[in-house]
């Protein structure tokens, strides 16, 4: 009884780790039983977490302030990390192998509180696995499997909060983290205050628009009176704030344009989501149709 429970969530761990094993091999088989991760971006934050653990400054060297990460939470636990077992290279790994296993739960557990059956929460599963890729997501040493289990956990409480009217509360403290892993989260935040205005809950959206967005709010006054500018740096090399700005909503779509052209996943994922919805609500309309003939 227990093994068919959890035979979805096996299945994907075990997959994942088979797949994790393999590629770690080969890693270390590459580059001489040295451990390295594949973007340098990593690097940077566990410069950072050291100099934060040993001496106390939040920069890229034990000198001076930088405002260098965009991801305050994923640096402060890196530095935890290195306070606790020491400043090792293969500790963003290790963390993101734990928060795998934590999202892969969590994701069952949404699945299985939603009532799907057993062939669907593998497919889902798998499909994480194989395809955000999970598997790769871990040697980038990076926040990404934090953010995503954060986002996928706040979407799930989201919906009880303005489906069910339940207490905002049980969101603000998942949005505060989601946003302090990366700031991207701010665009879903907004959503959610979009759907608590429309529902005239004017108090709850308010307290959950200041509160989650305070890591911006704070990380910014501290980064200005060091300096430096409101926004950590990564965020204004990769954004286009002109844009913004001026309105230039011309070179926006250009822009759009461009990336899709590089990342056409994205399309992928983007059309299918669009996909999905349509014919969630197609469902969705005709069930209530169904019902009203029955009635």
């Amino acid at each position: 009884m227990f093994f068919k429970r959890y035979l979805p969530l096996l299945t994907s761990l075990i997959l994942f780790f088979i797949i994790v094993s393999i590629i770690l091999s080969v890693s270390l088989k590459e580059n001489k039983g040295k451990f390295v991760y594949a973007l340098d971006d990593a690097y940077i934050h566990m410069a950072m977490a050291k100099n934060f653990s040993k001496y106390g400054v939040w920069g890229v060297d034990k000198t001076a302030f930088t405002s260098s990460s965009s991801s305050p939470l994923w640096t402060f636990l890196l530095s935890c990390c290195y306070s606790a077992f020491g400043v090792k290279e293969i500790l963003p790994f290790v963390l993101n192998l734990i928060f795998s296993i934590i999202f892969l739960f969590a994701v069952d557990m949404i699945l299985k509180k939603n009532r799907t059956d057993m062939s669907f929460r593998i497919l889902v599963l798998l499909s994480i696995v194989f395809f955000s890729p999970l598997y790769a997501l871990v040697f980038t040493g990076l926040e990404h499997v934090l953010h995503i289990l954060l986002v996928s956990i706040l979407l799930f409480v989201s919906k009880e909060v303005i489906v069910e009217n339940k207490s905002v509360l049980k969101i603000i403290p998942i949005a505060f983290f989601a946003i302090a892993t990366r700031y991207e989260s701010l665009f879903l935040v907004f959503v959610i205050i979009i759907f608590l205005f429309l529902k005239k809950r004017w108090v709850s959206a308010l307290s959950f628009l200041i509160i989650s967005s305070l890591p911006v709010i704070a990380y910014g006054l501290i980064s200005v009176s060091k300096g430096w500018n409101f926004f950590p740096n990564p965020v204004f090399m990769k954004g286009n704030f002109s844009g913004l700005v001026f309105g230039e909503l011309s070179k926006l779509f250009n822009r759009f344009l461009e990336q899709s052209a590089i990342t056409p996943d994205l399309i992928v994922l983007i059309l299918s989501a669009l996909l999905l919805s349509i014919f969630l609500t197609k469902k969705s309309f005709m069930k209530t149709h169904f019902c009203l003939q029955f009635l």
